[in-house]
């Protein structure tokens, strides 16, 4: 069987950074878009049978450069405080929307935010443009140059056939979407700065990745794509206009609050993460309130709570960015699901089994250390850590991958069998 030859790597080891997928593009002539590593990607994409192909190697190739993808975004997050931003590719330079988003989301990043948003264009560059001038005032300059005269306010309309079938590229759409993307580029490497986690995907690949964005995490399986977005943000996600994707996520992200899919570590369950929706679209154009309400069904009454309960707390349709940030610095910040574990490399000698031990692991923040939550966990010869046992240092190693800088340490005042483990 012959080895099949890609575009792209089936193995990368980190996320994509915007130079990374900006290969062969020069702002400085637009109808390069053609030719940037990104786009030619994106034609192997459309060429092999788009979302449908049905070529075993190309498929496989795929699945592999999604999980290997995954497996780098896990390591990449700080994994608290992460806060998404959900907008439509629409949301035109120079509209209030853009700038409203931008200014948002430059203020959540100075109040200890980390943003993610779906790395494209609209307002997801806003986004991150916002990010990349968080605490510089330059930020008003760049809103009035990338809104320039002359400068496209968004993609397109036809951006969508920029690659036929057959994988050939329409030059003049290409140069249209050079256009657009060369001030953002400019923008960029002025400042020599980007910002945020870009998660992007190639089922839209007509759409330019946003050059803002520091980590970009850029899949092929939309799904795949769509739920880890939005199962990173567990400080909240914050809904700007949008149309068919935005209102999508919306309700996604509303099954997983139902559901609460996601456990923040074992033995815990999953938490409700806060929505907000930014501005009166949500109330006036998509009334999303009444359905959600509907959804999550009346809160019950003291002392008892349910999910209805937890969409009173949690759920906001706010206007003003002050009360955006003071709502989602409510929210205790909690790891993103099962990143603080995948950060760490549990290693047990040949006859112990996993799951001797993971169940019982705890790690909590170090500010939690003194805080009398009961973190606490078992093990049949004694803590995990301890100074004159040197067996079970050897049983136990958790360690940093990936240049994470939390280690774990743990504390065994008192019982021999219980122990807490912090991350500092």
């Amino acid at each position: 069987m012959p080895s099949p030859s890609f575009e792209f790597d089936p193995f990368p080891t980190t996320l994509y950074s915007a130079e990374d997928l900006l290969q062969g593009f020069d702002p400085d002539k637009p109808s390069s878009y053609g030719k940037m590593h990104d786009t030619l990607i994106y034609r192997e994409f459309v060429a092999t049978g788009g979302a449908a192909c049905t070529d075993y190697l190309t498929t496989m190739g795929r699945a592999l450069h999604d999980n290997a993808i995954g497996q780098a975004l896990a390591q990449t997050v700080p994994g608290d405080r992460i806060v998404a931003i959900m907008g439509g590719h629409a949301g035109a330079r120079g509209d209030a929307v853009y700038e409203d988003t931008a200014r948002l989301a430059s203020r959540l990043t100075t109040a200890g935010f980390t943003l993610a948003s779906g790395g494209g264009p609209g307002i997801m560059e806003a986004t991150h443009l916002g990010v990349a001038f968080a605490g510089d005032p330059g930020l008003e300059d760049a809103l009035k140059e990338i809104s320039a005269a002359g400068v496209p306010p968004a993609i397109p309309a036809n951006a969508g056939r920029l690659v036929q079938a057959d994988g050939a590229i329409d030059t003049a759409i290409a140069g249209a979407l050079g256009e657009y993307l060369a001030p953002a580029v400019r923008i960029m490497r002025s400042l020599g700065r980007t910002g945020g986690i870009g998660i992007p995907t190639w089922l839209y690949g007509h759409e330019p990745t946003t050059p803002f964005a520091s980590s970009i995490a850029k899949y092929f399986q939309n799904s795949i794509r769509e739920d880890g977005l939005l199962a990173l943000a567990t400080n909240g996600i914050i809904y700007m206009p949008g149309g068919a994707g935005t209102l999508q996520e919306v309700f996604q992200d509303a099954a997983q609050n139902y559901y609460k899919t996601f456990p923040t570590g074992p033995g815990k369950t999953g938490e409700f993460s806060p929505m907000v929706f930014f501005g009166d679209f949500w109330t006036t154009k998509i009334r999303v309130r009444p359905v959600l309400k509907a959804l999550f069904g009346k809160p019950a009454k003291a002392p008892d709570r349910n999910i209805g309960n937890e969409y009173e707390d949690w759920v906001r349709f706010l206007t003003d960015p002050d009360e955006v940030i003071a709502h989602l610095e409510s929210f205790e910040a909690r790891p993103a699901p099962g990143l603080e574990l995948m950060k760490a490399n549990i290693s047990l000698p040949a006859g112990n089994l996993l799951d001797d031990m993971l169940p019982g692991t705890v790690l909590v923040p170090a500010a939690s250390w003194n805080s009398g939550q009961p973190y606490v966990t078992a093990y049949p010869d004694g803590p995990c850590y301890p100074p004159n046992q040197q067996s079970n240092l050897a049983r136990t190693s958790l360690t940093p991958v990936g240049g994470a800088t939390n280690v774990p340490a743990c504390d065994n005042s008192g019982s021999m069998s219980a122990i807490r483990c912090a991350v500092h």
